[in-house]
């Protein structure tokens, strides 16, 4: 008589997942945004839960009108995964291309798997306004 051992499988605790690097990355051409005659790119990664929900929170009244740009700010990241955006790079975005900052917000959406129709419309706004 054959034994056979029961195949036990196993599930990942709340611990095993809270050891992971689950950032995304990608790296997206951005040609306006180029330098020395080269066309740009930038590295963006995939925002966290929290960075998520504070966005959200954060994107009443005022907040609003520069939801996308913010958005950018919280995902650049430089070639080892570190967030390089600050809240002085807001001027900056402002004074930039509407077209692109737009593109670089579908982006990340993209990226992030939100919703790019509702989710667009409204940062392709925001940048409109600002831009």
């Amino acid at each position: 008589m054959a034994t056979e051992q029961a195949a036990v499988e196993e599930f990942l605790s709340l611990d095993d997942v809270a050891q992971v690097d689950d950032v995304r990355y990608k790296i997206i051409d951005v040609p306006d945004w180029g330098k020395n005659g080269q066309p740009g790119k930038m590295r963006i990664g995939s925002l966290s839960a929290q960075d998520l929900i504070e966005f959200a929170e954060s994107n009443e009244g005022e907040a609003k009108r520069t939801a996308g740009l913010r958005l950018i700010i919280k995902s650049i990241v430089d070639g080892k995964g570190r967030r390089t955006g600050t809240d002085k790079h807001l001027a900056i975005l402002k004074a930039r291309n509407a077209a692109t900052t737009n593109f670089v917000v579908e982006e990340i959406l993209k990226l992030n798997e939100l919703n790019p129709d509702k989710e667009t419309a409204a940062a392709a706004a925001a940048a409109r306004k600002n831009g």
